[in-house]
């Protein structure tokens, strides 16, 4: 955020006309505020869905503490290659078309 806001504020600052400015920082405002008011207007629907799966989050917290406590030991031993071997065998074709 703060060399965005930094270069957005320097480019206001050299505009022609102030309204220039006003809209690269009106701009930069609403995409920060975007997020912040889609997530307010879904609240009631993700605490609906949450309802549903909060009972599988000891599950999911298990099985990441396993996943994280894996990646570490390939990542002290140096195999971390290993990992992302298997990573591409799970890539779908299309993917690597676009690559």
């Amino acid at each position: 955020m703060g060399p965005i806001l930094g270069s957005i504020l320097l480019l206001a600052s050299t505009t022609k006309t102030a309204t220039a400015g006003i809209v690269l920082l009106l701009t930069y405002s609403l995409g920060m505020a975007l997020p912040f008011i889609a997530s307010a207007l879904a609240n009631s629907r993700f605490l609906t869905f949450f309802d549903r799966y909060k009972r599988f989050l000891p599950a999911v917290s298990v099985i990441s503490g396993l996943f994280l406590i894996l990646v570490g030991a390939l990542l002290l031993s140096n195999r971390f290659t290993v990992l992302a071997g298997s990573a591409v065998r799970f890539t779908p074709q299309w993917l690597f078309e676009r690559l």
